[in-house]
């Protein structure tokens, strides 16, 4: 497998513009938060989340370091969301504090 081949490709712009709108689109309904004081498995983050979130949510994901990533159906989900502190359930503090997106979850 060759890592240094580049590629170049032309897009119409509406296609690109498409893109960008749907990625915004799509950004507005992500919310990225942790867990506190452990790591939460999947099941465990799953069934707190369908519990104390004031929205029904599309999907959970977890990422590193403690942190998980929620997709709403709609804004309106991921911004009561955002409005929450810290939901305590079980052995688990789910922090909803604000997000710093210069920090890489991944790293």
């Amino acid at each position: 497998m060759d890592y240094n081949l580049e590629l170049e490709a032309d897009f119409p712009k509406e296609m690109v513009i498409e893109i960008q709108g749907n990625t915004a689109r799509k950004a507005h309904r992500t919310v990225i938060k942790r867990t506190l004081g452990g790591r939460a498995s999947f099941k465990a983050l799953q069934e707190s989340l369908k519990l104390h979130l004031p929205a029904t949510f599309v999907s959970a994901t977890l990422l590193t370091r403690g942190f998980f990533l929620i997709l709403f159906k709609d804004e309106e989900g991921a911004t009561s969301t955002r409005k929450l502190a810290t939901v305590e359930w079980n052995e688990f503090s789910l922090s909803f504090s604000r997000y710093n997106p210069n920090f890489d979850a991944n790293a």
